[in-house]
């Protein structure tokens, strides 16, 4: 049965007196696309076609039938763009019907165990991305099957960070959730994204956090010798000052290696250790070189000669490793002495802005400073970083001149 065009209202005036397929008809129409309609007045969307996977007695493919969903629930419009879906694997030479996912077996825990399989991220990203999906997404909507996953579903992770004004997490989820749908859509994997051209209504706040020093309160000399006076091991009492004094991101300064030191004074990072995939040196000033020879003298107490790590941290799991300490210990020794140390809150991201935003009052050079600390922005930004390369030896020695700097002034605040 056929009719001119199969639209809402013309859907809507449909009756039978027997179980009929009707075929889409009208602008837009997909082939494999039919509308399976009972007496009873139940009208579904089914995809019928042949499987180029297995073949049926008359030696051509096996006839397939795939129901997409009910008419009105699944409107004419998302309709055709399911079967369009469905018809771009089976031209593909797969057969849809032979895939859980479609069928509404595969949860989106299984759906995450492909997605990392499949994706190519910098490290950093990868693991966080990996805390995203451990910490908060499976737990929250691991379980649910693929073919109940609708955009109320997923919305429910992020939407509670959204509702406590904690914006910049909200959005990294749904940057998360919607980076997994449209791998796992593009590659054929599911049949619909329901993060399709979906865009997240707010806008991460962004931060502005430093340690403040002015004529009333020098919160640079609160975070350092507070530091002596609550409850925290020396190892990660050393890495926030090192933070602090140099800089550079939390997993690179754990991730530290006795291996990384191409000269008494100069850390090497290699581009997989940083955020940006850019090689980094930097320069360290004596003070660094001071406490990272108090972190070397307590590895080496704690791990012998079995690794190289400078701030070394051991399994739990069977057999035990070394691996570099895990990220969230300096968060967490923030957050739980912060008041203790007579400070608003304040992120380990911060300290990095703190370096900056002093070293820019001091005077030093925007383009050194973003060269000191591994970011590009601005200066090192665009057309601007292309054309303003330098050699080495030059950028090393503004580095130097920044960290040296920095290094000045921080005895200066810290001294009053």
């Amino acid at each position: 049965m056929d009719i001119p065009a199969l639209t809402e209202s013309s859907i809507k005036k449909i009756t039978v007196e027997k179980p009929i397929d009707i075929n889409d008809t009208g602008a837009g129409r997909v082939g494999i696309l039919k509308l399976r309609v009972t007496p009873a007045g139940k009208k579904t969307w089914v995809c019928r076609f042949r499987s180029p996977v297995e073949v049926g007695k008359d030696g051509k493919g096996k006839n397939r039938r795939l129901e997409l969903g009910e008419w009105p629930a699944l409107p004419v419009k998302d309709a055709r763009k399911k079967a369009l879906a469905v018809k771009a694997i089976v031209d593909g030479g797969d057969d849809p019907t032979l895939r859980k996912e479609l069928k509404g077996a595969e949860t989106i825990r299984d759906l995450v165990a492909w997605y990392m399989t499949i994706i190519d991220l910098k490290p950093n990203t990868l693991r966080e991305r990996e805390r995203q999906l451990d910490n908060v997404i499976l737990p929250k909507v691991g379980d649910i099957r693929l073919s109940k996953v609708n955009y109320s579903v997923l919305a429910s992770v992020w939407e509670p960070y959204e509702v406590a004004d904690k914006k910049r997490m909200a959005s990294a989820l749904f940057a998360t959730l919607r980076h997994l749908f449209n791998e796992a859509h593009e590659r054929g994997r599911i049949a619909e994204n329901p993060l399709l051209g979906r865009k997240l209504k707010i806008k991460p706040v962004r931060r502005k956090r430093y340690l403040r020093v002015n004529e009333t309160i020098n919160e640079v000399a609160a975070f350092w010798h507070g530091l002596d006076a609550v409850p925290l091991d020396q190892v990660t009492k050393i890495a926030l000052r090192l933070r602090l004094l140099t800089g550079q991101r939390t997993e690179e300064i754990y991730g530290m290696r006795e291996s990384e030191f191409i000269a008494d004074d100069l850390w090497f990072l290699s581009a997989d250790r940083t955020k940006n995939g850019e090689e980094h040196i930097v320069p360290m000033s004596p003070m660094a070189l001071d406490l990272i020879n108090e972190a070397r003298a307590l590895a080496q107490r704690k791990r012998g000669d079995e690794t190289d790590l400078i701030f070394p941290s051991l399994t739990r799991s069977i057999p035990k490793r070394w691996v570099p300490t895990a990220v969230g210990v300096m968060s967490k020794a923030i957050n739980r002495n912060y008041e203790a140390m007579g400070l608003e809150h304040f992120t380990p991201h911060d300290l990095r802005r703190t370096l900056s935003t002093h070293c820019s009052r001091i005077g030093c050079r925007a383009e050194a400073v973003e060269r000191f600390v591994n970011h590009i922005s601005g200066h090192r930004a665009g057309v601007a970083g292309t054309y303003n390369v330098g050699d080495d030896h030059e950028h090393i020695g503004a580095m130097r001149g920044v960290a040296m700097a920095w290094e000045a002034e921080l005895k200066r605040l810290i001294a009053t």
